[in-house]
């Protein structure tokens, strides 16, 4: 009897040992699961969510330097001892100039290595010039009559981002009555407008074509 009563304890025993043993493992498979699919599971919007990347690190990457290394504080690599070597560009002579406040701008676009320094007709409109879809711009207003210090709204109207990380920006004159800024052309291809305004409510608009220039819009590409 004694061991018939071991042999059936030992059954039980080996019986309970491998319960236990498919109990824990389907246990631990859906603990896994259920942890898989809550750290995989995408939230609401995440599909289109773009990786998140500052606007800083977007233009270093560019090749552009910064004050303390502050987005705001761009430093241009169009230098004043250059300025003679700009090519000028203008609308043909048959034009009306601006009646306002004279504002040369001076542009250098990277991937051509366009210099140019231009004037705006009497809509205030700059000349379009040509650069690559998602190209960083540098541009250097010079004005003539406004006082250092004088406040100059920038606003991007047609995509991309200004040196500050956003679309619109506020920028002051330095003591050469001269402002520079930085624009990253967005990815889309056609036109880039940026507006410019002075308290006197003057606006000027600077004008950048990503990509191919329209045949119908040549006379106002500048190609220099």
């Amino acid at each position: 009897m004694k061991v018939q009563h071991f042999l059936i304890l030992a059954f039980l025993l080996m019986v309970a040992v491998l319960a236990g043993y498919f109990f824990a493992t389907d246990s631990g498979q859906g603990l896994a699961l259920s942890r898989s699919s809550s750290n995989t599971k995408p939230g609401i919007g995440d599909k289109d969510r773009p990786s998140a990347v500052s606007a800083q690190t977007r233009f270093e990457n560019a090749g552009w330097s910064f004050k303390g290394g502050k987005p705001g504080a761009f430093i241009t690599r169009i230098r004043a001892e250059d300025l003679d070597d700009y090519q000028p560009v203008r609308y043909p002579e048959d034009r009306i100039a601006f009646e306002g406040e004279p504002v040369t701008a001076h542009v250098l676009v990277p991937s051509s290595n366009r210099r140019q320094a231009l004037t705006p007709n009497q809509n205030g409109e700059y000349p379009r010039v040509l650069t690559e879809p998602g190209e960083p711009v540098e541009v250097l207003l010079t004005f003539s009559q406004s006082p250092p210090g004088t406040v100059l709204a920038v606003s991007s109207q047609d995509g991309g981002f200004l040196h500050t990380g956003t679309a619109a920006a506020t920028l002051k004159l330095d003591d050469n009555r001269q402002v520079a800024l930085g624009f990253l052309v967005s990815g889309n291809p056609g036109i880039h407008r940026i507006s410019l305004t002075t308290p006197n409510g003057d606006t000027r608009t600077l004008q950048f074509w990503a990509g191919p220039e329209l045949p119908l819009n040549s006379s106002l590409i500048s190609r220099q």
